[in-house]
């Protein structure tokens, strides 16, 4: 009879950006390759994430009428469909849900911030949207000052590489409830890599308070 030996899935571990050395930062993401991120530090209030959860909800009840003027536009902004797939060993695979991203513009242009429209309901709340995406941010960067360190490097070295805020886009994703329960194997949201700054250090990165 074979015998299976389940092996204990790693420990993600807690970091802070104010009592977590650089090194342990390093550890966790050269190591496990995720963490979790305490917000404190990061520039991120327990309320700002609630308040992004809120302002996510808005934005996914927006009716499909009012979603015209802010579909997805040449910069990756906007709403994106419901089908997607993040698995790279198995494209066909659906990840089933649906996107709004926030904030990428072409500095090279010379924009300093996003043309993407919002639906004529959510407009009010643009400040507040622009404020925690420019959050989201900084707190990626701080990320990054910690991994600098961490390599002997000067403090900035990867900020100066990585300051160019319009390359990135906050992402407000809503995954429906599923009509069945899914396979046993399927997680929705498969293996990828990670393309863009803001993925590789919040969107895999669990904020707690």
């Amino acid at each position: 009879m074979a015998v299976t030996t389940m092996t204990a899935a790693p420990e993600v571990p807690l970091i802070s950006l104010r009592r977590s050395t650089p090194e342990e930062i390093l550890h966790a993401l050269s190591t496990i390759g995720f963490i979790h991120l305490e917000l404190d530090g990061t520039g991120i209030s327990q309320h700002d994430v609630r308040r992004a959860f809120e302002l996510s909800t808005l934005i996914h009840s927006v009716p499909e009428g009012e979603r015209i003027g802010a579909l997805k536009d040449a910069s990756g902004n906007g709403y994106f469909g419901m089908k997607g797939s993040l698995d790279e060993r198995n494209p066909s695979k659906v990840d089933l849900k649906e996107s709004f991203v926030w904030g990428r513009y072409s500095s090279s242009s010379g924009q300093t911030e996003t043309s993407q429209n919002l639906p004529v309901s959510i407009q009010k709340h643009k400040r507040e949207i622009v404020d925690f995406d420019h959050k989201c941010f900084e707190a990626s960067l701080r990320v990054l000052d910690s991994l600098s360190e961490a390599l002997g490097l000067p403090r900035d070295f990867f900020r100066n590489t990585h300051e160019d805020a319009g390359s990135n886009g906050l992402a407000m994703l809503n995954y429906p409830a599923l009509d069945q329960p899914p396979k046993s194997d399927d997680i929705r949201a498969g293996s990828h890599k990670g393309k863009y700054i803001r993925e590789l250090f919040l969107d895999i990165l669990v904020l707690t308070a």
